[in-house]
């Protein structure tokens, strides 16, 4: 399994970086249209997402510097549930919210059969125990490339990113937070301080209706590595009072992830931030995204400040710089 893994993703980093920049249409994105784009895994599965470029017009310090927030579906679910499904009553869904009111680049992904994202003529293949480790080492990595793409182009600052996932893309979200964050840096400086990042970019992570596992990949492991607050990593779990299970699972992955002391949040002043792991419960069964329309007081409002004050006004991600190695600029 681990060697699986490792094979996929080291698949990513050869993945030719001009077949992804051909993938994009710059004059949508420059009018800030969502576009509907294929994308292939870095094993070659046929992906679809829909991605919302960042708007210059909300993000005064430079569109270089603009935010970025993947949404992962859920089980049976599909990248349609966060573009059509998570608008409130008369408002926009929650993508458009967050690239239009907050400055966010926005990746809504159909992950390998489901939604789109399937074979051509295998409509019914079902998922198999492999099919997760792939999610996490293909389909993922493919966003992280893409992401690449437009951070290259002064278009997003990709160590600004967050990933909100529901159910079973929680332990997957999980898995590829790990492995971008034991990616390696160029050896293209003398101090390893300043060395040439090639991941350590996912700064938060918003975790609903979270499953402990996913086929192979283990959620709680990927945490146990995450949860270090030297990697200063924020976490968010949310979940429905009457939802057993779902509430049983936030909970568990909410008692590791504070298990290791943490800095003290400030407690006043301008710069107050909430504390960096948090639990939020409401009363409901529902589950997911509707979980969020359903609630959105009690648990969509908390997140948008948590994704603001962790992702786009993050204390430690770093201004835009070239990501490329010193060696090939």
């Amino acid at each position: 399994m681990a060697r699986m893994v490792k094979d996929l993703y080291r698949l990513h980093s050869l993945l030719p970086a001009v077949i992804l920049g051909l993938l994009w249409t710059p004059l949508a994105f420059a009018q800030g249209e969502p576009e509907v784009l294929p994308l292939q895994a870095t094993d070659g599965f046929p992906l679809q997402m829909t991605y919302y470029p960042a708007l210059a017009s909300a993000n005064p310090n430079g569109i270089e510097n603009a935010p970025v927030v993947l949404l992962l579906h859920g089980e049976k679910g599909r990248r349609l549930d966060w573009d059509k499904g998570s608008a409130l009553a008369g408002r926009d869904p929650l993508p458009k919210l967050l690239q239009e009111k907050g400055g966010y680049a926005v990746v809504t992904l159909d992950l390998r059969k489901h939604g789109d994202s399937i074979v051509p003529g295998r409509a019914g293949d079902t998922v198999q125990p492999n099919d997760y480790l792939a999610m996490v080492a293909g389909d993922l990595a493919a966003v992280k490339n893409f992401l690449f793409e437009q951070h290259q182009a002064k278009k997003l600052n990709m160590s600004k990113l967050g990933i909100v996932a529901t159910d079973f893309s929680v332990p997957l979200a999980l898995g590829f937070a790990e492995l971008d964050w034991k990616q390696v840096p160029y050896d293209d400086s003398p101090v390893p301080a300043t060395r040439t990042p090639r991941g350590q970019d996912v700064r938060a992570l918003v975790l609903i209706s979270p499953e402990l596992t996913a086929g192979r990949v283990n959620g709680a492991r990927s945490l146990n590595y995450l949860k270090n607050p030297g990697l200063a990593i924020a976490f968010m779990f949310i979940a429905g009072d009457q939802d057993a299970a779902s509430l049983k699972n936030a909970k568990t992955f909410y008692q590791s992830a504070t298990s290791i002391p943490r800095p003290a949040p400030v407690e006043e002043g301008p710069d107050a931030m909430s504390p960096s792991v948090q639990l939020v419960t409401a009363n409901t069964k529902d589950a997911g995204v509707p979980l969020l329309v359903k609630t959105s007081s009690v648990t969509l409002v908390p997140m948008l400040k948590f994704l603001d004050d962790y992702v786009k006004n993050s204390p430690v991600a770093s201004e835009w710089r070239d990501r490329r190695s010193r060696l090939e600029r």
